[in-house]
């Protein structure tokens, strides 16, 4: 898997999307209804999100600290911030700890990824 793999296969469902007006076996009434549907599914994002995933088990990151985990796109992990709380694309725990149902860290990171796709224009 590689970034401009993911690119391209972004660029062909966005063309494809608008070119027949479709997503998701759903005809819209134009194509860029069937864009916006597509973009707000978080279908294309989440191409992304697993290249990301896969270059930090790459470089020896234990899949099992990566949240969401590798091909799967819940649990997201919930960050407070300064002034409120916000689901996190990609976590990666230093520990993890688990009581009950619920997950414990203490050291993270954290990536967030996000994209100018629903400024595209469908014109040339």
């Amino acid at each position: 898997m590689n970034i401009l793999t993911q690119l391209r296969r972004i660029k062909l469902q966005l063309e494809d999307s608008v070119s027949t007006a479709t997503f998701n076996e759903k005809n819209y009434e134009n194509g860029n209804q069937a864009k916006i549907a597509l973009i707000r599914s978080q279908k294309l994002i989440n191409y992304l999100h697993e290249f990301i995933k896969s270059e930090f088990i790459r470089h020896k990151v234990n899949p099992k600290k990566i949240f969401p985990h590798l091909g799967e796109t819940k649990p997201e992990i919930n960050l407070q911030g300064f002034l409120k709380s916000k689901k996190q694309d990609i976590y990666i725990a230093h520990e993890v700890t688990t009581i009950g149902h619920e997950t414990e860290t203490e050291k993270h990171i954290t990536v967030n990824i996000r994209s100018q796709l629903s400024s595209l224009n469908n014109s040339n």
